[in-house]
């Protein structure tokens, strides 16, 4: 089963980049503009071209006031030659040999509520029935860019690992430090996460019993939490992702 999981790994410069009148955003509608997507438990199965591909969803935005026509291209970053790729844009899937989409979308001048303009990337782990299956990770870089100004563009890295240890889970989703400890009502956790759907906190008081879930908005920063409903004393909280539990740490509640 194919699990899909993000991560953002911030906006970075792209060789050439005079102007940015596109972005990219995840089917949850976060902004991974110029930044990557990590897929992982990729089947290392998936056989070419009669098998389901793996196939994540993008949607591509513009966010000036002029409508503009858009293509997509790929660029190999890791392809291991056993597998197999291609990708859909502007209502056409192409074949694996095309890099360049021959068809281009027009989008809306700030379009950016509707998402009808989908890039979707197809993946598949084996290129014939014939070779090994698949283990490792495959990197591929997706640029949309403007008809007529290639500079004026916008890019997503997508990873497609069969990978799923625990440690490719801690070094794509930490909380990097809490603080005041010890706090009297309000705590501050600074972290890092892929997936807003799949990373939680669970604060438990010292009998194991849960007194608190803490839920992610966002997929980086600082997020704050009211404690001043429990007494004081000693809580310890756990840090879940994908259903794992990566960290424990004490809280000490004092007033």
């Amino acid at each position: 089963m194919k699990k899909i999981y993000l991560f953002l790994v911030g906006i970075l410069c792209y060789e050439g980049l005079s102007a940015q009148s596109l972005q990219i955003l995840d089917e949850s509608l976060n902004n991974l503009t110029n930044g990557s997507y990590s897929i992982y438990d990729v089947d290392p199965t998936i056989t070419w071209p009669l098998d389901q591909p793996v196939e994540p969803k993008f949607y591509v935005v513009n966010t000036t006031s002029s409508t503009i026509n858009v293509y997509v291209k790929k660029i190999y970053l890791n392809v291991p030659a056993t597998t197999e790729n291609q990708f859909c844009w502007a209502s056409l899937c192409y074949n694996p040999n095309t890099f360049i989409s021959t068809n281009s979308q027009l989008i809306g001048a700030n379009d950016t509520t509707s998402y009808a303009d989908v890039l979707k990337p197809q993946f598949f782990s084996k290129i014939n029935s014939s070779v090994s299956d698949f283990a490792g990770t495959a990197s591929i870089r997706y640029v949309a860019y403007v008809d007529g100004n290639p500079n004026d563009s916008a890019y997503i890295d997508v990873h497609f690992s069969t990978l799923a240890s625990v440690e490719n889970i801690k070094e794509n989703n930490k909380i990097t430090g809490f603080y005041p400890n010890p706090a009297r009502d309000v705590v501050t956790f600074n972290y890092q996460i892929e997936n807003t759907h799949d990373a939680y906190l669970s604060i438990f008081d010292l009998t194991g019993s849960k007194v608190k879930d803490i839920r992610f908005t966002s997929l980086s920063g600082s997020l704050k939490t009211d404690l001043s409903a429990l007494k004081p004393g000693v809580y310890f909280y756990t840090f879940y992702v994908r259903g794992k539990a990566l960290s424990t740490k004490r809280i000490v509640i004092a007033r």
